[in-house]
């Protein structure tokens, strides 16, 4: 993979973002959770069903079974190395999450796995599909499952680790 100039700033900010976000996490967690209404929980809890992982795989699978059979297996191997990264974290880290429910907040796992499709969706889509990604990582908050640092961190490790992985994968394929 060559890292551009573009891509370092991208990486310095994003970590620069969970970072500070980690130190705010209660005050978003609670600011995002003030806004609630029928609305938004009827929009947050749907995107919670259409962007978990399986979703997540199926859909993007499908297309690619019909469009292009080796980007189909760069994105399933791609997109499960970095999904079981997330699993291992989630058991190593062991952050509770702010609703109480277990210790397995961080990193976010829909996150993860939007912010991953990311790199396979066409650039006439890409921005749709970014402001979808970015509904879902409020949406974790949003719901209680998760703090930003947790989304932000998900996202990251999606985007770039499936990235990475599929750089790598494109040499072997």
């Amino acid at each position: 993979m060559n890292m551009k100039s573009k891509d370092i700033a991208l990486i310095i900010t994003w970590i620069a973002l969970i970072i500070a976000s980690f130190f705010y996490d209660k005050e978003i967690l609670y600011f995002i959770q003030s806004l609630k209404n029928p609305l938004f929980d009827f929009i947050f809890l749907g995107l919670h069903y259409l962007a978990s992982w399986v979703s997540v795989f199926l859909l993007f699978s499908l297309y690619f079974i019909v469009k292009d059979r080796k980007k189909l297996k760069k994105f399933v191997v791609s997109y499960l190395i970095t999904m079981f990264l997330v699993l291992l974290l989630k058991n190593f880290v062991g952050r509770e999450r702010p609703n109480g429910l277990d210790m397995k907040s961080f990193p976010s796992g829909h996150s993860a796995a939007v912010f991953s499709a990311l790199n396979f969706v066409s650039e006439k889509y890409v921005r749709y599909w970014v402001f979808i990604s970015v509904l879902v990582m409020i949406s974790r908050v949003y719901l209680g499952d998760h703090y930003m640092s947790d989304a932000l961190a998900g996202a990251f490790i999606g985007y770039f680790f499936t990235r990475i992985t599929a750089s790598l994968l494109s040499k072997k394929l």
